[in-house]
């Protein structure tokens, strides 16, 4: 992911277009959603009775963090809504949307939420790696030569997959293509119908697809337009890494949670993104997904109700 990601940032600095189809994005989210459905486990069951007190924390972590990172932006010249959706850390493309919608500044919002994902992409998995000597590459699939009795769970798992894809996206689900296709692949590996693992190349691909897509959403971009935000988000990122840091360390020592994943669940990047890191770097990927998510499906719920308040402000 990371290779992709530095390619297609270089091919901006020396304009040269570059793009990602939508449909391949979204298929590539897909795919990860299969891989992730089938890290779940009934042990995964077992351990949801945990993770409330950790959901809980992460969703004042993340209404604390939206607000004092809109506050930033607005300090630094921002208006109310373009300062708002830029600070949302929820789903990068949802975001843009709604808040365009809202009246801000499309190009600016954009801008910020693809600059805090791409940091936080090339920060934290070496970061993960030389701290906690974890191996790069280590994907939680295993590699097997499907026989033709094996076959045919791959063809379920598709079918299922598919079918749970569409209601999630008729439904506006955040992250439809990530949820749907998790929950649909998690249900048929916990019942027993599908057991055979995804190759290996089909999360190798999909990496690819997500860091080329992430740095495609510079093309067109000027390097003054980057630069103007560049260290204001890097603060703004910053701050957010360092408190996901201290989150991380506080559930580790008071829930006894993997520090990791942890770190990863709290970390300001994309649900898609962090779940492949998770994925790669064999950090309990289920936990991590969950996490974010939840945290997505909170931003996405209260964004219209914030939206509200504000206008009702400034009419007042």
């Amino acid at each position: 992911m990371l290779g992709p990601l530095a390619a297609n940032l270089v091919a901006q600095a020396i304009r040269v277009r570059v793009a990602i189809p939508n449909r391949l994005r979204a298929a590539s989210h897909v795919v990860l959603g299969m891989v992730l459905g089938g890290s779940f486990s009934p042990d995964v069951l077992n351990r949801v009775a945990e993770w409330p007190v950790s959901l809980a924390g992460l969703g004042l972590f993340t209404v604390v963090a939206t607000a004092l990172t809109t506050w930033f932006y607005r300090s630094r010249g921002m208006d109310t809504i373009t300062a708002l959706f830029a600070a949302a850390p929820g789903v990068m493309s949802g975001m843009i949307v709604m808040g365009t919608e809202a009246g801000g500044d499309e190009r600016r919002i954009a801008l910020v939420q693809s600059l805090r994902v791409a940091m936080v992409v090339l920060a934290l998995p070496p970061l993960v790696v030389l701290a906690s000597g974890a191996s790069a590459g280590v994907a939680s699939v295993e590699s097997s030569a499907p026989t033709p009795e094996l076959g045919w769970d791959l063809l379920l798992l598709l079918a299922g997959v598919l079918a749970c894809v569409w209601v999630a996206v008729r439904l506006r689900l955040p992250a439809p293509q990530v949820m749907g296709s998790m929950l649909a692949s998690a249900g048929l590996h916990l019942s027993g119908w599908v057991v055979t693992p995804l190759p290996d190349v089909a999360l190798d691909a999909t990496l690819v697809v997500l860091g080329s897509s992430i740095g495609a959403r510079f093309s067109g971009v000027t390097i003054a337009e980057v630069l103007r935000l560049l260290a204001q988000t890097l603060l703004a990122v910053g701050a957010l890494l360092a408190a996901s840091l201290a989150g991380a360390a506080v559930y580790h020592y008071w829930l006894q949670l993997d520090f990791w994943a942890a770190l990863l669940a709290f970390a300001p990047g994309g649900v898609a993104e962090m779940s492949a890191i998770a994925l790669a770097l064999d950090i309990d990927p289920a936990f991590v997904a969950f996490h974010h998510l939840f945290r997505i499906a909170l931003i996405i719920a209260s964004a219209p109700l914030v939206l509200l308040l504000l206008k009702r402000f400034h009419r007042s």
